[in-house]
């Protein structure tokens, strides 16, 4: 989820992951204001509804501390000071919470599309990274063309050098369509969240795209095309 996140400190609600408890079920979600990654747990506790935002940061570090931990981890929140705290075994683990609103993320979760598509997510992954070589001289924008008889043509336009393509494999539902990418989201996403397929789903070729990894039904991830001439 973190990998989602903002770096910068332009909005610092995007550099914290935000959670949200409501009736047995916990809501994790992150964004950079160009992705953004949910995942959607059932929690057994008869907790209050809560929501908190919690820097990236911290998260990581709490899944590194706590990594090798056999027993359940503790979580608690002190609205009042601003305060959430980790435990497990002998470990604790504090932290600020980020103050803010998280934005209403759930409108731009595509809910309607003109096109599916799916294929196994290493065959992505290797077209990704080879288009990327190219790709890093053109700030990192790549293509993929869905193409109706079956296949995702995933190509680096480059003037210097020309045109580079990789070609896969796809179950495609829909009409032909070109949606151009920042390549390191991709890359992100394929290197974090392990998944033998993934589900495509697209609206346009100027709308969020959705992908869904077939494995994780409580998954989820958006990403913003990119708006470039040709």
């Amino acid at each position: 989820m973190a990998f989602a996140a903002a770096t910068d400190q332009a909005r610092p609600v995007f550099t914290g992951i935000f959670l949200n408890y409501d009736k047995g079920v916990l809501t994790i979600a992150s964004s950079d204001g160009f992705r953004l990654s949910e995942k959607v747990l059932k929690v057994d506790s008869k907790l209050p509804a809560f929501s908190a935002i919690i820097p990236a940061k911290t998260l990581l570090e709490v899944a590194r501390i706590f990594l090798t931990s056999e027993e359940p981890i503790k979580f608690a929140l002190n609205a009042e000071d601003n305060l959430v705290l980790f435990e497990a075994e002998d470990t604790l683990v504090a932290s600020q919470v980020l103050s803010g609103e998280y934005p209403n993320y759930k409108k731009i979760i595509p809910t309607e599309n003109i096109i599916t598509a799916e294929f196994l997510a290493v065959e992505l992954l290797e077209a990704v990274k080879l288009t990327n070589v190219f790709a890093k001289e053109a700030n990192s924008a790549i293509k993929m063309r869905f193409d109706p008889e079956g296949f995702i043509h995933v190509v680096s336009l480059v003037q210097e050098t020309g045109e580079h393509e990789s070609t896969m494999s796809a179950v495609i539902e829909g009409g032909e369509l070109e949606i151009a990418f920042n390549s390191r989201y991709l890359l992100d996403l394929l290197n974090n969240v392990k998944s033998e397929r993934i589900l495509f789903l697209a609206k346009g070729s100027t709308s969020p795209c959705l992908f869904k990894p077939l494995e994780h039904e409580d998954f989820l991830h958006v990403i913003a095309p990119m708006q470039i001439q040709g």
